[in-house]
């Protein structure tokens, strides 16, 4: 059997000096990416610490950047209070928060019962972290651990969801960057929300007056990949994506002197249930990261090129099918 060291669980107390001590330091960069990764909110910056309303202070008053969500955090070291969970309910209500943090190191069944009932009933979304500093024998660093015990039940930006909801702000800021780019075809085209089931997507008719339902470009941002998708309709039992894929080289070439990037170019013929034949062009130029909204004007900037490299090689061949 395996010989486990014992663990200690030191208090707060015995870290930090008091709690405005251990707000400054959950407030440093390097720090605060523990709410980062409990809320889901990668772009969650401290604003200001010990902000003031009506004569009290906020711990630590922060907002992601990315998606403009205001938190409001109040730290307690032992076991909950009224006090504490009062103040919380009051920083954010005056400052119109999104949300409220609680941190303590030991929640009572009746405030945790609030917190729960809070979200069911409220329109802020309230988390209740246990504050863990634990400590191993024979190891000289101890180690910071927030221990989620209440959040909200519907909560966007959890680890299941938050793909979604980048999914969707990529797309929505891709059309205002192409309208500003005066590629107004681009605002013909539709989002596809996230679900459980289905990414988010925008879609784009090929040639005007052919329906998407039909043909159509699909551009696509995964939680690791970029590409621009021609789909095209195979009840013709794939006489189009055949004719396409006789000119194959010839496309392929066509596609990377137009494109101003390296690209993989990937073909994939339907299966019996797809009602679509496919050519993707996929971005390689670097990784990619869809939480990585600095960089969003380059990926859209690579989807434009992409986008209108198939257009312009495909746009007479399939009106050539057309007719």
């Amino acid at each position: 059997m395996p010989d486990f060291s014992p663990r200690q669980r030191p208090s707060l107390s015995g870290c930090w000096a008091d709690e405005e001590a251990f707000s400054a330091w959950l407030a440093e960069e390097e720090n605060i990416q523990y709410l980062r990764e409990v809320l889901g909110l990668q772009g969650l910056v401290a604003e200001e610490l010990e902000h003031e309303v009506e004569g009290y202070f906020v711990d630590i008053y922060a907002r992601d950047e990315t998606f403009d969500v205001e938190v409001v955090v109040e730290n307690q070291f032992g076991r909950s209070d009224h006090d504490h969970w009062g103040k919380a309910n009051t920083y954010s209500s005056n400052l119109g928060a999104d949300v409220i943090v609680w941190i303590a190191g030991e929640f009572t069944d009746g405030h945790l019962e609030a917190v729960r009932d809070h979200n069911e009933t409220a329109d802020r979304a309230v988390f209740a972290l246990r504050a863990e500093v634990l400590e191993i024998e024979g190891c000289d660093r101890t180690a910071f651990h927030l221990v989620t015990e209440v959040e909200p039940t519907e909560w966007r930006y959890s680890e299941e969801l938050k793909l979604g909801v980048y999914q969707e702000k990529f797309f929505e800021e891709f059309v205002a960057f192409a309208d500003e780019e005066d590629y107004a075809i681009f605002a013909n085209g539709s989002i596809n929300s996230y679900s459980s089931s289905t990414s988010s997507e925008y879609n784009l008719s090929i040639v005007e007056g052919i329906p998407k339902s039909k043909d159509r470009f699909s551009l696509r941002a995964t939680r690791t990949g970029l590409a621009v998708r021609l789909e095209i309709n195979k009840d013709d039992d794939h006489i189009a994506f055949d004719a396409f894929e006789a000119n194959r080289q010839e496309i392929v070439e066509e596609l990377r002197l137009l494109i101003d990037s390296d690209v993989e170019i990937a073909w994939e013929r339907g299966s019996e249930g797809k009602i679509r034949d496919i050519i993707t062009v996929k971005y390689s130029e670097d990784e990619f990261d869809l939480r990585d909204v600095n960089r969003y004007e380059i990926y859209h900037r690579w989807l434009l090129s992409a986008t209108e490299a198939l257009r312009s090689v495909f746009d007479d061949r399939i009106r050539n099918r057309e007719r």
